[in-house]
């Protein structure tokens, strides 16, 4: 009988050890789901929207040619990027915003609202026949990172991210492990949120 009872105390010692080992690989666990999350979220999240082409041309504004190249054109030497908003708009250095209001055919009319609220009409004069400008616009003057670029960085970071983690767990440094997997959500999280007012801004 005291044979039979040691037996089956080594057996619940050993469903204990098992339970412990696995528990302690949680953190790693963790931060791999949000790793998983995060990459899904790249693989079907929508694609970045590209400057308007609707109005791509040569047009004189208070007598300056401007050649406006797939929703991208130079004002003072500086890239200007129409943004794909309806209707079309931009926005100057200073704040002001540009609205289209109404394409006459020879001529664009737009809606200029300062900081302060005041406005002012502007026209853009469209010039037919004329070469193009010899400062002619980059595509994009910040073009956004291709998915695929997006899907390799993903895992290579995560590689990375989840391999500290798992030594960590292995080694016993379950606490310092809990630290980098939260630690790494709140991180990517506040990157999220920053990214994201960083669009809505532009």
């Amino acid at each position: 009988m005291k044979r039979r009872t040691n037996k089956k105390k080594r057996k619940g010692s050993d469903i204990k050890a098992t339970t412990k080992v696995d528990i302690s690989y949680s953190p790693f666990y963790i931060a791999l789901l949000f790793m998983l999350s995060n990459l899904v979220r790249i693989i079907f999240q929508d694609p970045p929207t590209l400057p308007p082409t609707d109005i791509d041309g040569t047009y004189s504004v208070y007598g300056i040619d401007i050649n406006v190249k797939k929703g991208v054109y130079m004002w003072d030497n500086k890239p200007q990027k129409l943004l794909n908003t309806d209707p079309i708009s931009f926005e100057w250095p200073d704040g002001t915003r540009q609205t289209l209001q109404e394409d006459m055919g020879d001529k664009i009319q737009w809606e200029a609202r300062t900081p302060n609220g005041e406005l002012k009409t502007i026209y853009w004069i469209r010039k037919e026949g004329t070469t193009e400008d010899p400062e002619d616009p980059p595509a994009n003057p910040d073009p956004p990172p291709s998915k695929t670029s997006q899907i390799m960085g993903s895992i290579a970071g995560s590689i990375v991210y989840l391999g500290i983690i798992f030594f960590l767990c292995k080694s016993g440094h379950t606490t310092w492990a809990w630290i980098m997997a939260f630690g790494g959500v709140i991180l990517a999280v506040l990157l999220i949120l920053l990214i994201g007012v960083g669009l809505a801004m532009s």
